[in-house]
């Protein structure tokens, strides 16, 4: 019988919800049924303390854990501009060779990956600014809101 049912729904007969063993000690949920009895729901558990503890943090401590990057977005930032960098004069040689120049000179394959090699540092260098930038702005807003919590 479903616990959001109608006594007597569906079998004709009134039917009362199934009290099972009291709550054992690993934190398995209870649901309340309809009727007020509690029953036991061993399907649901909850993995955490029963009590929340509350920690202390001082505002230094608070700004040196938001200042930490772990990530390693940084890195790669670091990484693509750096292969942005190198491959940059080759592929605008190739560029400016291919159209300004008189008579153009050709693109061959390996200058097409130059030219694709720069194209694809800058736009994942692009890409990892962006993340980074707003996982940045979130630990801001986060210490934001644990400095306001912390006032009240």
């Amino acid at each position: 019988m479903a616990l959001d049912a109608p006594p007597g729904a569906g079998s004709g007969e009134s039917q009362q919800p199934t009290v099972l063993p009291p709550r054992p000690a690993n934190n398995a949920a209870s649901v309340t049924a309809g009727t007020g009895a509690t029953v036991f729901n061993p399907a649901i558990e909850t993995t955490g303390d029963i009590v929340l503890r509350r920690h202390l943090i001082s505002d230094e401590q608070l700004n040196m854990l938001a200042g930490e990057n772990r990530d390693g977005l940084s890195e790669a930032f670091w990484a693509f501009v750096a292969g942005a960098l190198g491959s940059a004069p080759s592929a605008l040689e190739s560029l400016y060779g291919s159209y300004f120049q008189k008579p153009p000179i050709p693109l061959t394959l390996v200058h097409l990956l130059e030219v694709i090699i720069l194209a694809i540092c800058v736009a994942l260098g692009i890409g990892v600014h962006f993340v980074r930038s707003r996982r940045t702005q979130r630990v801001e807003d986060l210490v934001e809101k644990i400095k306001t919590r912390a006032a009240q």
